[in-house]
């Protein structure tokens, strides 16, 4: 008993260091980026918005969009969270709420570390674990959405605490705890249907019938209750009668489903139109073509790192050899997925392969990395799996040592040049009014202009003006003005019928590299009328336009 006690304590004792050494980690990681609030560009002020019309009683509204409309594209999980901050914060206000939402999101960083190495101790020696699991925090996808208010960190959190809590043969109490987490994730993320139906499946795949049915009910209630709500919404009169022609177009995904934007061939560029069945079959086998690249890039590093070392070494250098091993990563990966299946751990590799899947729906391929990153600890676990059966022994320890060496070494690659090349100097506006300065991912000196151009908007705009800008969220939130995206329409003249019916009276073009498949198009609206705009401010990257009204 003695013997036991003391092979337990040992273990115990190992774990206890490691999280010890994983929590030092990640403070210091995050000591270039605690300050200040939580980035709100891009879909972030999106959730912001809508938390915002939760707080307030005003239902799941977009509040930036004239006549406010309702909100289907997001399921209200992560505006929940920002509601419940302001709600308890007593202001809805982002200069007060958004710096406790980044201390709220460097919690859930930690947590997620620790999770992830608990998660790969199920499989892995402690010294591995550790290797997956600052992979995680290290990784680049994570050093970008842990500032971000998006919803893959806490959807991270989400999944690996159900695949902890869950237990074949939980009990009640277990079952209990595992639907409230899949039903959370689901509402976080709408991919979490994927882990959802890997519940359902693993029952059902162990014979335990009824068990599968009681699930399957649970599953259900959600997905129909959020598709049912879709519905009602495109039904109602007030989207079939929107405030201007184009709020509820295919293209303005922040107002449409998933299902209506993703049925445009390209939803960037709608003169393609909608996709047929061979449109999502190439889709689909270009996306899994392309995955086991991308799914290499999640466990180590990305290629754009890997060919800027490369071009430093030397310039003649090719990227070739090494993008074949991120390849060779990725299949590995996949590999170790179906052998997790086939140990009948089904819950896991069901839910990682239905994630995958999910992801090679899409169109946006430059976004696959961040959709995946959610399943990285699921990923590293798989290719260690796969990695350690490889021929003798020997071979096995060697492969899983020379992954967890690859896994270190492109973490803390990733971390150093996104520290030095993408972490800039950014402005924010303090409650008291002053400007302060913090550091943020992807904010060059050409964001700045772009934060600069909206300051002098907030101070120089007629209060009822409708503003048109590619971040609709964050100018909302930094003007305070109706701020909607302009028109997509390649055709100018439908374009400028579609300015006239939403009365836009400014829009702000920006030279941002990130935000290229809006503003090229953007141009042409301004440069093929330049009678109906005039340049009211201008700075290095970014430029604000004001609409000229025709005389009554």
């Amino acid at each position: 008993m003695q013997i036991g006690d003391s092979k337990l304590w040992r273990i115990f004792d190992r774990n206890v260091t490691c999280i010890g050494i994983l929590i030092i980690a990640t403070i210091l990681s995050w000591i270039p980026r605690y300050r200040g609030p939580i980035d709100l560009r891009w879909d972030g002020g999106q959730y912001y918005v809508l938390g915002t019309s939760l707080a307030q009683g005003d239902g799941y509204r977009l509040l930036n969009e004239p006549g406010k409309i309702r909100a289907i594209q997001y399921p209200p999980g992560l505006p929940a969270i920002v509601a419940a901050h302001e709600i308890v914060l007593g202001s809805t206000d982002p200069r007060v709420v958004g710096p406790w939402l980044r201390r709220t999101w460097m919690a859930f960083s930690l947590i997620s570390v620790i999770l992830c190495f608990l998660f790969a101790r199920r499989f892995l020696r402690p010294g591995y674990s550790v290797l997956v699991a600052l992979g995680f925090l290290f990784g680049y996808e994570v050093f970008l959405v842990s500032t971000l208010c998006y919803a893959e960190l806490p959807y991270a959190l989400a999944t690996l605490l159900f695949v902890l809590v869950y237990r074949r043969d939980g009990g009640v109490a277990g079952e209990i705890s595992c639907a409230v987490l899949a039903v959370f994730a689901y509402l976080l993320r709408t991919v979490g249907i994927a882990l959802l139906l890997a519940w359902v499946a693993d029952a059902a795949l162990r014979r335990r019938i009824g068990t599968a049915a009681v699930r399957a009910v649970v599953a259900l209630v959600p997905i129909a209750a959020w598709q049912g709500y879709i519905y009602a919404v495109e039904t109602s009169q007030s989207y079939r009668h929107p405030a201007y022609s184009y709020q509820r177009d295919p293209t303005m995904f922040y107002n449409v489903s998933y299902a209506n934007n993703l049925a445009l061939r390209d939803p960037f560029r709608a003169e393609l139109g909608r996709t047929q069945v061979l449109d999502i079959a190439v889709r689909i086998f270009a996306n899994l073509a392309r995955l086991p690249g991308y799914i290499g890039e999640e466990v180590t590093i990305r290629k754009g790192f890997v060919e800027l070392v490369l071009h430093r070494i030397n310039s003649r250098i090719s990227p070739l050899p090494g993008y074949l091993v991120l390849y060779l990563f990725g299949c590995g990966a996949l590999l170790g997925i179906c052998l997790q299946f086939a140990s009948r751990h089904f819950l896991i590799s069901l839910y990682a392969a239905m994630t995958l899947a999910m992801v090679c729906l899409t169109p946006w391929p430059g976004q696959l990395l961040r959709y995946i990153f959610p399943i990285y600890p699921f990923l590293a676990v798989a290719l260690f799996e796969a990695v350690g059966r490889l021929g003798s022994k020997t071979a096995g320890r060697t492969a899983m040592a020379v992954s967890g060496v690859a896994i270190l070494c492109g973490a803390f690659l990733s971390f150093a040049m996104s520290e030095r090349h993408f972490l800039n100097p950014a402005k924010f506006e303090t409650p008291s009014g002053e400007t302060g300065s913090y550091r943020l991912m992807y904010f060059p000196p050409e964001v700045a202009s772009v934060w600069d151009s909206l300051q002098w908007l907030r101070a120089n705009a007629p209060r009822e003006s409708v503003v048109a800008a590619s971040m609709p969220g964050w100018v909302y939130l930094e003007t305070g003005f109706r701020t909607i995206m302009p028109p997509f329409f390649l055709d100018l003249r439908a374009a400028e019928r579609a300015i006239e019916s939403a009365r836009i009276d400014y829009i702000v073009l920006d030279h941002v590299v990130m935000e290229h498949q809006y503003n090229e198009r953007f141009v042409n609206l301004i440069q093929s009328s330049p009678d109906r705009w005039r340049l009211v401010y201008a700075a290095p990257q970014a430029e604000v336009y004001a609409r000229i009204k025709k005389p009554i």
